[in-house]
């Protein structure tokens, strides 16, 4: 939508200039006319990437996962949406891998891809610094799980990954009875809900977790749990497998690969599209 804005807007500017500007004028013209091929050939070039990155992911299945033989493929992320001045950072693609079996059956699965620093240079994608990664629907669960008692003012079991609603005071509607209380070493006293929610149910938010839901036509949003603010640069940190580390930051989540050494933000939205895969029909 941005470019085809951006496109309208030079247009619409060259058409302005009309025919009795003089040459500095076409001299503008002609750069405006060479920034649209230069933005038509960045978002050709976004498309092969895109294309070549998604055909690696599949190579990739085709050679480790023998067991799999029928699949689909899905990115949960188009790649346009990677800053142009962030290509060479590290970053993760999340596809979601589901496979059918002959019976009828099947399972979901993350596949993450991930992009380190130098990824992409003058000569295209360097592919040694390219890495497939699989999460199960159960390792994604207790990855969010350990997220949000990284994030959480007090840690939750989450069992079954049901989630419990966290209050610092009770209100009016409240029923007491409802609720466990919680105090910390420090005095601070929590309400712990004794009825949960589904962790596939919930929404990551600017603020921390939110619950979704309706009332005959009517759509609902309710706080569930607020995360910790720390200042900018203290970090929560946890271990999760042989392979990564998950790192509580600035209200963010971030992944550690413990091979190349580095640190990749995960923002909320990618979150809520992972979470959204595993409970579409």
């Amino acid at each position: 939508m941005k470019k085809h804005i951006l496109f309208s807007v030079i247009f619409l500017h060259i058409f302005n200039l009309g025919i009795s500007q003089n040459e500095k004028s076409m001299a503008v013209a002609a750069g405006a006319i060479g920034a649209i091929g230069a933005i038509a050939s960045y978002a050709n070039s976004i498309k092969q990437y895109e294309e070549s990155l998604e055909l690696l992911v599949t190579e990739t299945i085709l050679i480790e996962r023998n067991e799999v033989n029928r699949f689909l493929l899905k990115n949960l992320r188009l790649f346009k949406t990677i800053a142009r001045d962030d290509q060479s950072n590290s970053n993760y693609i999340p596809f979601g891998l589901s496979v059918y079996k002959e019976n009828g059956g099947g399972s979901r699965e993350l596949v993450l891809l991930n992009l380190s620093k130098g990824w992409v240079n003058e000569n295209g994608v360097d592919y040694s610094k390219v890495s497939v990664h699989y999460f199960s629907r159960e390792d994604v669960f207790k990855l969010l799980l350990s997220y949000i008692n990284l994030a959480a003012p007090i840690n939750i079991a989450g069992e079954g990954f049901e989630i419990p609603m966290i209050k610092t005071k009770l209100k009016k509607k409240d029923v007491e009875a409802d609720f466990s209380k919680f105090q910390k070493s420090n005095g601070v006293v929590f309400y712990i809900s004794k009825a949960t929610y589904k962790l596939k149910d919930l929404v990551f938010t600017r603020q921390g977790l939110d619950y979704n839901y309706s009332e005959g036509k009517r759509k609902y949003s309710e706080s569930l749990i607020n995360f910790r603010r720390f200042d900018d640069d203290f970090y929560s940190v946890a271990n999760f497998n042989e392979e990564f580390k998950l790192v509580y930051n600035e209200n963010s989540l971030g992944l550690f690969n413990i091979e190349n050494g580095e640190l990749t933000k995960i923002n909320r939205s990618m979150l809520n599209t992972i979470l959204k895969f595993f409970t579409i029909n």
